[in-house]
């Protein structure tokens, strides 16, 4: 049965819009509603100017291209998405803080971002997508990947300090080639951007918000 409650995708148009200054402010609140455990504000940093933070931190993304994009729905801002990858790796694309506001789930609009964001990385040579994600706390986002037909795979290639899983699609012929446990040096970036003092980050953000 129809949930009524749930907005229509017919009722409104979905539009992709690159996380930029303009909309940076908007993007943070939006991330914060969407992970509330977690911060993207300095990931939307990078994407706008890495080498400012670089300037400011003395640390460099180890991830290449890294952008995101609010994806509107109307006049709202309902979701978000993200592509990034590694020159070691250079028939992937990865996908970064996809998620969608709780209000919007169960519309359909969920799988239109993902497909858009699967089309633009295929448009742009690459032949799979894949993203990777913890187990805890994100059960609602790893049964969409599931749903939408992605390789499942767990991550041991280093130790984290929690269970990760590596989704896969094929963007070209529909096999799915596994990640295979290949390695990424998760740690390495998430204790650099860790040491960051909390403070900084705050700083960065705001010189960022006032450009």
């Amino acid at each position: 049965m129809c949930d009524l409650t749930k907005p229509s995708v017919r009722d409104g148009t979905l539009e992709l819009e690159i996380v930029s200054l303009k909309n940076l402010e908007a993007a943070i609140a939006l991330h914060g509603e969407i992970f509330s455990t977690e911060s993207g504000a300095l990931d939307f940093c990078v994407s706008i100017d890495a080498n400012l933070v670089e300037s400011l931190t003395g640390l460099r993304e180890s991830a290449d291209s890294v952008r995101y994009w609010l994806a509107k729905w109307g006049d709202k801002y309902i979701g978000m998405t993200g592509l990034y990858h590694y020159n070691k790796y250079p028939d992937d694309a990865w996908l970064g803080w996809y998620g969608i506001a709780k209000d919007f789930r169960g519309s359909g609009l969920g799988r239109q971002v993902f497909d858009w964001t699967c089309d633009l990385a295929k448009n742009e040579g690459f032949s799979n997508l894949r993203l990777f994600t913890s187990v805890q706390d994100n059960a609602d986002a790893i049964l969409a990947y599931r749903k939408f037909g992605m390789l499942e795979e767990l991550y041991t290639a280093e130790k984290l300090p929690y269970e990760c899983l590596i989704f896969s699609k094929s963007l070209k012929n529909g096999v799915v080639i596994p990640w295979s446990d290949r390695f990424l040096d998760l740690r390495n970036h998430e204790n650099n951007f860790a040491k960051l003092d909390s403070h900084l980050c705050a700083e960065i953000v705001a010189r960022f918000l006032t450009i």
